[in-house]
């Protein structure tokens, strides 16, 4: 006679769970399921010429992630350097493409600041919640606009980095 245990999920003191029809871990709420790779660029200098429309930042700033559950959060975080005119408002946000389409603005993400003739160092760290079906890639790029269309906004600093990375979050 053999004696068989059948079970449906296996649950840990932590809350960690294991779904036992697809061997998944199931991660509890806020936990980071994945990191991707920094993305660093280095020596790099974008110029924004005299725009009040939200425009892509562009040159390889761009982070994506495939997400591994449905229902996921995406952390983003980007370090970058800024400079305007004096008197001048950057307005540095992030754009979010599902699936190679149209990037559009991530609501939470905006940040206006007034540099004041400085190089300054600025950073978005938000959490996103987009609409995805698991296998769609989201690609993350920031978008800027300026308060005086007369002025150029400077993104990048020569001899520093731009770092820019994603999180998948359960």
């Amino acid at each position: 006679m053999t004696s068989r245990l059948l079970v449906d999920k296996i649950e840990s003191k932590s809350g960690t769970q294991i779904d036992m029809s697809t061997n998944d871990v199931i991660m509890p709420t806020g936990h980071v399921i994945q990191t991707t790779p920094m993305v660093a660029i280095n020596d790099v200098q974008e110029v924004g010429a005299n725009s009040s429309q939200n425009t892509l930042i562009g040159n390889g700033i761009i982070c994506s992630i495939t997400p591994k559950k449905a229902n996921s959060k995406i952390r983003t975080c980007l370090s970058y350097f800024v400079f305007v005119a004096d008197g001048t408002a950057a307005n540095i946000f992030m754009g979010r493409s599902v699936a190679g389409g149209t990037y559009n603005y991530v609501n939470s993400g905006k940040t206006q600041n007034r540099f004041e003739g400085q190089w300054s160092n600025g950073i978005i760290d938000l959490i996103d919640t987009p609409t995805y079906s698991v296998g769609q890639t989201i690609s993350y790029q920031p978008y800027w606009n300026t308060s005086n269309t007369s002025s150029n906004m400077y993104f990048g600093i020569s001899g520093g980095a731009i770092t820019f990375y994603l999180q998948e979050i359960a």
